[in-house]
């Protein structure tokens, strides 16, 4: 999340450039999480499979999960 999505998002998920994650997954599933991040929407720079791959795709939607 640092490396790749922490610039739009924020260090915390706050929102910046992109929009805020807190609570991300309690209006999202993990897979509508995945598919934003594997063929995203709008401005979002698609990072899947690089720099972002399966492993870390995986660890992103854990984080995100935390992130209430």
């Amino acid at each position: 999340y640092q490396r790749n999505c922490s610039v739009c998002h924020g260090l915390r998920g706050e929102g910046g450039l992109g929009p805020a994650l807190g609570g991300i997954a309690r209006r999202r599933t993990a897979d509508e999480i995945a598919q934003q991040i594997k063929s995203p929407v709008g401005a979002m720079p698609r990072l899947y499979p690089s720099p972002i791959d399966d492993r870390q795709l995986l660890d992103l939607q854990a984080y995100l999960k935390q992130l209430s």
